[in-house]
């Protein structure tokens, strides 16, 4: 039993025996025991709504966080990826520019060198490549991570607002 149940139930005994012990008359105690039934019952209806309400405060921003914070991992996902695939781009670039003038060394060396160059750019080339797939995919599991978890922070929010809900139906 919660603490607002416990206080209610004390003041419910308090005033019962508080009626028993007064010198009135049975009507006169009846009169009164309705009174402070129907005002006791009035309170308790009275927080139970406050207490719904609060309930639905509190579901609505926590779906809002929940919302917001999937937003900020998402767009610093993307934007992630997307620095990730600049910079990889940027060394391929810089990567077959510095093979193309050890091309040109090559060829004055001779074709064997040519060859090892050009193995060791179709290597780097498809390590960079793998690099940044590997992150992105790294990147797009840390979106489904925050994604599950603001779910599940939701959904804990709306199972929360619907055991308060019954609480205050039951009482």
């Amino acid at each position: 039993m919660s603490r607002i149940g416990y206080f209610l139930l004390g003041g419910a005994l308090g005033a019962v025996g508080a009626l028993l012990l007064t010198p009135r008359t049975g009507e006169q105690t009846r009169d009164l025991v309705a009174d402070k039934a129907s005002a006791a019952l009035d309170e308790a209806q009275n927080m139970g709504e406050h207490a719904a309400e609060g309930a639905q405060s509190f579901y609505k921003q926590a779906a809002a966080k929940g919302q917001e914070v999937l937003s900020n991992v998402s767009a610093g996902a993307q934007e992630l990826a997307s620095n990730v695939t600049a910079k990889g781009q940027e060394l391929v670039h810089n990567l077959q520019h510095a093979a193309s003038n050890a091309g040109e060394v090559a060829n004055e060396k001779g074709g064997e060198l040519r060859d090892k160059i050009d193995a060791a750019r179709q290597r780097i080339a498809a390590q960079v490549t793998k690099n940044a797939e590997e992150t992105a995919q790294a990147v797009h599991g840390t979106i489904d991570a925050a994604a599950s978890a603001a779910e599940e922070g939701a959904d804990k929010a709306k199972d929360a607002v619907d055991e308060a809900a019954e609480a205050v139906k039951a009482h």
